[in-house]
């Protein structure tokens, strides 16, 4: 949490750092806190989030990068 915290910290920009900790606030259970950064990562990338080829896609799915 601690390192997701001072990326964004340092570039409030960081799409990655926001659904990464969002994906850690799911599974601790703090499903508000989640939406938030999810929402806040899908407000960064400034698409449709209903397009087929929208980051929702990625951001939505936590093992999408294994």
């Amino acid at each position: 949490m601690d390192d997701y915290n001072e990326a964004i910290r340092l570039d409030p920009s960081l799409v990655m750092a926001y659904n990464g900790r969002g994906h850690l606030f799911e599974r601790l259970g703090e499903d508000a806190k989640a939406l938030a950064d999810f929402e806040k990562a899908l407000d960064l990338t400034n698409v449709d989030s209903h397009s087929s080829t929208s980051p929702l896609n990625e951001i939505a799915e936590p093992n999408s990068f294994d």
